[in-house]
């Protein structure tokens, strides 16, 4: 049963054809995340705009060292 709410997810992946902007390789459905330029806690959405997919340790590591800061798609502080 998949999780409500991947299919969009999945589409952003489908849209990047799952390469990441990051690092320039392929990914898949489960080593690409979504990550929110704008963190939804600082009031960010969900908008095709806003978010972009990155393989899982980038996403773990900008979030890590940068906690909520705002990006740009290559994983950038802005």
């Amino acid at each position: 049963m998949k999780k409500k709410g991947s299919t969009w997810k999945r589409k952003i992946k489908q849209d990047q054809n799952y390469i990441c902007p990051v690092c320039g390789k392929k990914g898949t459905d489960k080593t690409l995340n979504i990550h929110h330029k704008i963190a939804k806690a600082n009031g960010g959405t969900s908008e095709r705009s806003n978010v972009v997919a990155w393989h899982k340790n980038f996403h773990e590591a900008y979030h890590r060292v940068n906690g909520n800061a705002t990006s740009d798609d290559f994983g950038n502080p802005l």
